[in-house]
């Protein structure tokens, strides 16, 4: 199922890591500013030819006040490093009077060398006191300060030099980095950015620049300074974690795990907690695959040396109902939530007594779900640590624990290391093996999941006789309009799906399938097309594979109500795999748009396949890829088309609460009736109900 909240993930984290003051700038140079900035910038005013130092010297001695010679020849002596020299000779001067801007500014760089910041610091407010725009003695005074690490006035020295110095790409690397300092992230990295245009091309600036761009959501930006960096030497490492999420976040999920496994070389936990999260979506990645890095990253969330404290006795049969504890981070969203309301509301009480454990916000829908159904008691558990989740659930002994977050809630998976009752089954948002000891049974379908799989799966698969997803609306949602191609005359093809499910191989298969049938439109839609760089990264994709920007529409997302009215411009919603659409697939389906999808590798790309195989828009599930192309390219060149899909429309909502799409009374009782045989054989109320 598609997230309620798409960076759920990131909960608890600072999500791009986004360097601390100096981490790479600073660290990169051992902390000398002074070293960045061109030696002798005060010679830009000392207008006499080059002399040697021989001739320089009897200049001096002739005129001990000749300021052009003196700087000159104290540049000589900085060049050969022979610092002490250089600031005997500049402080010579100063005192007997000479109070040259030229010559009190390379009396402060000098300083700066011989690491006196502070007295480095009084010379070029000399220098500003008598030319308050000195360009260079802002920037040298902005150098030293951060030296010093006095970053406020460094700020506001810099963007003044900055400012003067537009093309000084020295001066905005050292303004970037003051504002770093102070965590102005954003304007920080313009500054950064303009010194890699300006050439100042740096390992460091680039993967600062990366992690900016994360952090706005530029992501194909961040990949692209990722990459530059990588190529450029330097001793800061690579930030493959954040490179992998920038990936991700583009829907390059290949990508996305391969910067992963760089990462995950060193152990580092970051990145075996986003590649447990995302190999599913990998459309590289197998079966084996999947289950190995998550029984990898289960060990290392493991909590350690904690007693099994579970009931182990046998249940009678006259103990009553069974007692169930359902866990979820996303009780509060109905639009997500759909399939366990409506299982809420059709539990029977004489045979579960059902409590949730909720692990987020509530909601005025939530309230109302809890108060019409059967359940007995809601826990409150938001605030409680993992320790404490654990404790609250063995303390109340239940029969059977049921989690619905499977790696949407990453932050509670180590709950599930431990046993928290005699059976613990893992239903509604597990599309992979958890590879979580705690996690004895998954809850699917005869479509999700085939029986020659289960050798992938660290649980026990257990098949339900409906759709696992079986759903009702109970939220406000637009009506049904009428097909747009009735009226526009070519088909529109779109998605609402996440864009991290959005692969490059799902956009060239849509381009494919857009150059067989050159009349129709494609509408995408999701929250991360909010931003301007992931949309032209879209759109450049596109047009790469020949499909003209005209035919491209791109939105952003939006309220919940209003987004759903994108689908009054859709006439057929297009799939992603291997990562189907979940949410997304109900939604078009009750605003009487059909979901084209086909059977995919793995249960991921089969969770639309539970809901289309038995219901009015079987058709729309194909058997392959080439299938569901073919498919498409038909609809979109029949002349029939814009009837067939508007009776579709028009009957859709009643012909799917006929199906098992929509059976959720059948689905509550066939939970149940699960539940008893796994929790309590033998017992008389296991008997099979149908429903």
């Amino acid at each position: 199922m598609t997230r309620a909240n798409d960076h759920q993930f990131w909960k608890g984290q600072n999500r791009y890591n986004l360097p601390q003051p100096f981490r790479y700038i600073s660290q990169a140079r051992g902390g000398n500013t002074r070293r960045l900035l061109p030696p002798c910038r005060g010679l830009k005013e000392v207008a006499m030819p080059d002399l040697s130092e021989a001739q320089l010297r009897e200049l001096l001695r002739h005129d001990p006040r000749h300021t052009e010679a003196r700087v000159r020849l104290a540049a000589i002596w900085i060049a050969r490093q022979k610092y002490h020299d250089a600031e005997r000779l500049l402080a010579e001067g100063i005192t007997i009077g000479v109070a040259h801007p030229a010559l009190l500014l390379q009396h402060g760089e000098c300083l700066l060398d011989l690491r006196q910041p502070g007295a480095a610091i009084a010379r070029f407010r000399e220098v500003l006191r008598l030319c308050p725009q000195h360009a260079d003695a802002l920037a040298s005074l902005g150098g030293a300060l951060l030296q010093v690490g006095d970053l406020t006035s460094a700020v506001d020295a810099l963007g003044q030099a900055a400012g003067l110095l537009p093309q000084d790409a020295v001066v905005h690397e050292l303004w970037g980095e003051a504002l770093a300092g102070t965590e102005q992230a954003a304007a920080a990295a313009d500054a950064f950015e303009r010194a890699w245009q300006l050439g100042r091309q740096t390992r460091a600036i680039a993967f600062y620049c990366g992690n900016a761009a994360c952090d706005q959501g530029r992501f194909a930006h961040a990949v692209a300074f990722f990459r530059a960096g990588s190529e450029l030497p330097g001793g800061e490492p690579i930030p493959w974690v954040n490179w992998g999420k920038a990936y991700f976040e583009l829907g390059d999920v290949s990508a996305a795990t391969a910067a992963l496994r760089y990462a995950a070389q060193d152990q580092e936990i970051a990145a075996w907690r986003n590649l447990a999260l995302m190999i599913p979506g990998d459309p590289a990645a197998g079966p084996t695959d999947i289950a190995h890095v998550r029984k990898a990253y289960a060990q290392q969330i493991a909590v350690p040396n904690l007693p099994d404290r579970t009931r182990r006795a046998t249940r009678s049969k006259h103990a009553g109902p069974l007692r169930i504890g359902y866990v979820s981070s996303f009780f509060a969203h109905p639009n997500y939530m759909k399939p366990v309301y409506a299982v809420l509301a059709a539990h029977d009480p004489r045979r579960v007594d059902v409590e949730l454990f909720h692990d987020g916000p509530s909601s005025e829908e939530f309230q109302s779900c809890v108060a019409q159904s059967a359940v007995s008691i809601v826990h409150q558990v938001a605030s409680l640590t993992n320790s404490q989740l654990i404790d609250c659930i063995l303390g109340r002994q239940l029969d059977l624990v049921v989690d619905l977050n499977g790696y949407s809630a990453m932050e509670r998976l180590p709950i599930y290391t431990v046993r928290l009752a005699p059976l613990v089954v893992g239903w509604f948002n597990h599309y992979a093996t958890a590879s979580l000891a705690g996690i004895d049974v998954l809850l699917g379908d005869a479509n999700t999941c085939y029986a020659d799989e289960q050798e992938s799966f660290s649980e026990r698969i257990q098949e339900l006789p409906v759709s696992y997803l079986a759903f009702r609306v109970t939220h406000a949602v637009p009506d049904v309009v009428p097909a747009p191609c009735l009226e526009r005359g070519y088909l529109t093809f779109g998605s609402l799906c996440t864009q991290y499910k959005i692969t490059p191989v799902v956009l060239r298969t849509w381009a494919e399938l857009l150059r067989a049938a050159p009349t129709s439109r494609l509408l995408l839609a999701n929250r991360t097309l909010e931003s301007p760089d992931v949309a032209h990264y879209v759109r450049d994709t596109l047009q790469s594979e020949g499909i003209a920007a005209a035919r491209i529409t791109l939105r952003g997302g939006g309220a919940h109500y209003d987004y759903l009215t994108n689908y009054n411009d859709i006439d057929i919603a297009l799939d992603a795999w291997p990562y189907n659409g979940g949410t997304t697939t109900t939604e078009a389906l009750w605003q009487g748009v059909p979901v084209l999808t086909f059977r995919g590798d793995r249960w991921a790309s089969r969770t639309s396949a539970s809901l289309l195989a038995d219901g009015p828009f079987a058709e729309f599930l194909r058997g392959t890829r080439d299938d569901m192309v073919q498919f498409a390219v038909t609809l979109a060149t029949r002349s029939t088309t814009p009837h067939y899909l508007q009776d579709l429309r028009t009957s859709a909502r009643a012909r799917l609460l006929e199906s098992s799409a929509c059976d959720t009374e059948r689905l509550a009782r066939s939970l149940e009736e699960v539940y008893w045989r796994l929790a309590a054989p033998g017992d008389e109320r296991t008997g099979s109900q149908k429903g």
